[in-house]
């Protein structure tokens, strides 16, 4: 073996107490009792948002798998210090550096479920002991407490509980069971220092508290305590068995919760008062800082460092640990966002920012449809808004009863076939139904200065009301009478009153028309078509009477048939 240096003492390092005067020197063929048990007292977390060696109380979502690998490399974690030897208090480095690797993996179930496994894997376990020292130990009986090399550790297998709160809570508590097997003395029965001994029962436990606490956004407290079984160990001046343990963390969390700086301490001590309660070489503690980096499709990296603060086996003067993993990403849930709140989310919503009118037509595609049948009238004014139609029929489309090419609202004969010509009719007409207004082609005719209808005046007025009678969605007609200027103007508003209600009184009783549906009114001279009238043609055009539409039912909505 390699000559070491002369080393100064670190408060630190594992002290094995051996008083070699009180032992005696034992037989170079005496049995030797091999120190086996786990001497590596950094075990990784479980959850790559865990801490390093410190766990949070959450879960890992509903079916994600997760493994991390952690490699930690530790520097004298163990020494044998002897007294009242050859060489006054003598230190051998019995674990001089020791590599270890972690392959676990964890499965989410049921939000509130983990289920996790660890496999480590010694690489590197070295003393640096002097040929001297070894033949030392060898000498005394003790040449057992030398490393026998590396190996496989100890399995875990174990799983956790949330059982209160999440993320978003101050306070979250999980339950966690590990069971442990002595697979390092399975696979290899002289080994030492790599995990429990070659004994039965071969199963162990590890029960743990887990909490954490939440304190904003940024930052989380974790604490966790635990009890393990372990095999007591047969070792001067380390008495070591079962364990309480115990850590602490305080996380910073940045950049959403993506980058992770930790602070951390870790630990355990014996659990009985007769295998070293509370005692310093039985009570290993560890101070953490590290950093991890979490990417959003899932992938972990890290890097720690650690120095042991008491002077308990297994306690390094550092250590250095990277880990590298991967946990399947939440599925993204889809945040429905409907901005206009018209039950169309915006994904599916062709107007989101334009709530839908519900009115029967495309509602499906999310926009308000103000023009249902794009025939240009809005639907509020459209009395067929899924129709298209003329103005003149007020969105309605026309209809034509008698197939003559003729619209039914313009027709004046609408149930018998005529020419374009005669508007519909199968004989010349004498009146066209325009959008605000009937227009007779002839005068009317009075006697001069009189209401009286002059014979040669039945004919247009016979028309008038053989189209009203045709038309029954034109519920009012304004008979307006008008006279030329000649004459005092009050008495030219009075006759023209009296010329429009003579026609009306024609129009009732000779022609049919209900009288309801006519409504008389005189404007005098106050209106003349031609101003400042003076020949008598001029004044001829001035004197007239004309049929004004005042409301007027689509025709084809129904109404005008009484439709229901």
């Amino acid at each position: 073996m390699k000559e070491s240096p002369t080393r100064s003492s670190r408060a630190w390092v594992v002290v094995l107490m051996i008083i070699v005067g009180g032992l005696g020197f034992a037989s170079h063929g005496a049995a030797q009792a091999l120190p086996q048990f786990d001497l590596n007292q950094f075990r990784p977390s479980e959850l790559a948002t865990d801490g390093f060696a410190v766990s949070n109380a959450d879960g890992q979502g509903h079916v994600r798998f997760g493994f991390q690998v952690y490699l930690d490399f530790s520097r004298d974690t163990m020494e044998l210090q002897v007294t009242n030897g050859p060489i006054p208090d003598q230190r051998l480095q019995l674990v001089h550096s020791q590599l270890t690797g972690h392959l676990t993996w964890s499965l989410g179930l049921w939000e509130r479920l983990v289920i996790f496994m660890d496999v480590p894997y010694t690489f590197i376990l070295g003393d640096n002991l002097t040929d001297e020292g070894a033949a030392f130990l060898q000498s005394i009986g003790l040449g057992s407490l030398i490393p026998a090399g590396s190996g496989l550790g100890d399995l875990y297998l174990g799983a956790r509980g949330v059982l209160y709160g999440t993320r978003k809570d101050i306070f979250q508590l999980a339950a966690q069971a590990t069971l442990t097997t002595n697979t390092a003395s399975a696979s290899r029965p002289q080994q030492n220092y790599l995990g429990e001994p070659n004994k039965s029962p071969h199963i162990g436990g590890w029960f743990e508290v887990l909490g954490t606490f939440n304190a904003g956004e940024l930052v989380r407290i974790p604490l966790n305590v635990g009890y393990k079984t372990g095999f007591t160990q047969d070792i001067p001046s380390l008495g070591i068995g079962n364990q309480l343990t115990f850590g602490a963390a305080v996380q910073v969390l940045l950049g959403q919760e993506r980058f992770m700086l930790t602070m951390e301490a870790f630990g355990r001590t014996a659990a009985a008062s007769g295998t070293g309660f509370g005692g310093r070489q039985e009570s290993p503690v560890e101070l953490l800082g590290g950093f991890k980096y979490l990417h959003p499709k899932g992938f972990a990296v890290g890097v720690a460092g650690t120095g042991g603060v008491t002077s308990g086996y297994g306690n390094p003067d550092w250590r250095l640990i990277g880990v590298l993993g991967y946990t399947m990403p939440e599925k993204e849930v889809a945040v429905v966002v409907d901005t206009d709140g018209d039950g169309i989310v915006d994904e599916l919503d062709a107007c989101p920012n334009e709530p839908e009118d519900f009115d029967g037509f495309r509602d499906e595609d999310g926009c308000p449809d103000f023009d249902n049948d794009g025939d240009g009238i809005l639907d509020v004014d459209d009395a067929c808004p899924n129709e298209p139609g003329p103005p003149e029929n007020h969105g309605c489309p026309d209809s034509d009863r008698d197939g003559d090419g003729v619209p039914d609202r313009i027709d004046n004969c609408p149930d018998e076939p005529g020419p374009v010509e005669n508007q519909g009719c199968p004989e010349e007409q004498l009146v066209v139904i325009e959008e605000s207004r009937l227009e007779v082609l002839d005068k009317i005719y009075f006697n001069t200065d009189s209401a009286q209808l002059q014979r040669r005046s039945h004919a247009v007025l016979d028309n008038v009301a053989a189209v009203l009678n045709a038309h029954p969605e034109i519920p009012m007609i304004r008979v307006e009478g008008y006279t030329d200027s000649t004459g005092p103007s009050a008495y030219n508003m009075r006759l023209s009153r009296r010329r429009a209600e003579s026609v009306i009184r024609y129009l009732v009783e000779q022609g049919g028309v209900s009288q309801e549906r006519l409504i008389p009114e005189g404007f005098g001279e106050t209106r003349p078509l031609v101003p400042d009238a003076k020949t008598k043609m001029k004044l001829a055009q001035n004197r007239r009477v004309q049929f004004h539409i005042a409301e007027r039912t689509p025709v084809g909505s129904g109404e005008e048939r009484g439709e229901q």
